[in-house]
């Protein structure tokens, strides 16, 4: 029995990891144009070429995807944390009241 619980625990850290990953990244994708022009550079410097200013914008925004994915999944993980401590406590105490 103990195993099984186990495995659904597992599971259920793993969906929601994933699931915050997904929103993070969700997140960093209808934000990035704001992120990404926050960071470019002026195209006045590069007044032949704006193959730098691009490369480095897209950098820049596979950065913020990644640092979203994980900042998304910490979150979701911590809120997994939080809801099951949560109600565990809870039942502690219904059965600490009722024993």
């Amino acid at each position: 029995m103990a195993e099984e619980l186990s495995k659904v625990n597992h599971r259920l850290t793993l969906l929601a990891a994933c699931t915050g990953i997904i929103l993070g990244l969700g997140g960093a994708m209808s934000k990035g144009p704001w992120l990404v022009s926050l960071a470019s550079q002026s195209l006045i410097q590069n007044q032949l070429s704006c193959s730098p200013s691009i490369n480095e914008a897209l950098t820049v925004f596979v950065e913020i995807e990644l640092a979203f994915a994980v900042i998304g999944g910490i979150s979701a993980l911590l809120v997994v944390f939080f809801w099951r401590r949560f109600f565990r406590r809870r039942a502690e105490a219904k059965h600490g009241i009722a024993g």
